[in-house]
């Protein structure tokens, strides 16, 4: 995953050994994410099976905003990361092209996504608040 966060905000990050991370400006502090309390999501990539319960899930924007994406499996959240997508025309491409779903959500409104086990829902902006029908994310 590559993305930008600003100063006051948050981003999720899945970590296993051996894994590296690169600040390529910045500074930044870590700390556990304790999913099962708080079923927020921040911006970040979530593996469904691994990082978040697959099911029905309602996402409520926290934010001004919230941009949610769900890709088939990590094959396609890979091909849309590798496309040449660094224009907004390019990017609103490579979504259409890679992601089964988007949502632009604004503050207090929600959005319903059906996730299966592989899928990968990605938070791209902005920070919601989640409830599933199948139970919080799993660690």
């Amino acid at each position: 995953a590559s993305f930008y966060i600003k100063e006051t905000e948050s981003a999720y990050i899945s970590l296993e050994s051996g894994n590296v991370i690169l600040l390529d400006d910045g500074l930044c502090e870590f700390s556990k994410y304790d999913a099962l309390n708080s079923n927020t999501l921040y911006t970040g990539i979530y593996v469904v099976g691994k990082d978040i319960s697959s099911g029905g899930i309602d996402i409520k924007c926290t934010t001004d905003y919230l941009k949610i994406v769900v890709f088939e499996n990590l094959g396609k959240y890979s091909e849309y990361h590798k496309a040449d997508r660094y224009t907004i025309g390019q990017e609103a491409d490579a979504i259409e092209t890679y992601c089964l779903n988007k949502e632009f959500i604004y503050k207090n409104g929600s959005a319903s996504v059906n996730l299966k086990d592989g899928m990968i829902l990605m938070i791209d902006e902005g920070v919601g608040k989640f409830t599933a029908d199948s139970g919080p994310i799993v660690n």
